[in-house]
């Protein structure tokens, strides 16, 4: 059984905000960004912990390995299978084994956070959110900052600024 990651929590909740999971898939499709990397830099703010360097180049190491050699690979599988015909349950067993590799990939993200010291932030929420995107954007190879900035800030106030109905 795994222990409970308040991360793991917070991704499932937030995902299924409107509009989220279309921001996130777009972040991830055509800009390369790692969706459990952007979750994560949004938790963060909700804790008031602002990224720094060393902390993201951290969070990215670990995540490229799991993004590398698991979870792009079963991406890939379970997209080739959408349109041959006769695989949907196929594609559905291969769609849960890439949760569980998420969820691997943000367990080992959620113990390497408690290991290491954050800047405790008081500034709102979604700021810190936008800043924390916002340097995680910035080491995106080929990613024009100005052409990012708008999903991130439509990211930031979807996931992190309260709405009245």
């Amino acid at each position: 059984m795994m222990e409970q990651n308040l991360l793991w929590n917070y991704s499932l909740s937030v995902y299924s905000k409107p509009d989220v999971e279309a921001l996130l898939l777009l972040l991830q499709d055509r800009f390369g960004a790692d969706i459990n990397l952007v979750l994560c830099c949004l938790w963060l703010a909700t804790q008031g912990r602002e990224l720094d360097s060393h902390v993201l180049e951290s969070l990215r190491i670990i995540s490229a390995d799991c993004q590398a050699k698991c979870i792009m690979p079963l991406r890939a599988a379970r997209r080739g299978l959408r349109d041959l015909n006769g695989a949907e349950s196929i594609r559905e067993e291969v769609k849960a084994i890439e949760l569980k590799a998420e969820r691997w990939q943000q367990d080992l993200c959620y113990r390497q956070i408690g290991h290491l010291s954050l800047v405790v932030n008081n500034k709102p929420v979604a700021e810190i959110g936008l800043m924390n995107l916002r340097r995680y954007a910035e080491g995106l190879l080929g990613v024009d900052g100005n052409e990012i900035a708008s999903f991130l800030v439509d990211l930031a106030n979807d996931v992190l600024l309260e709405r009245n109905g």
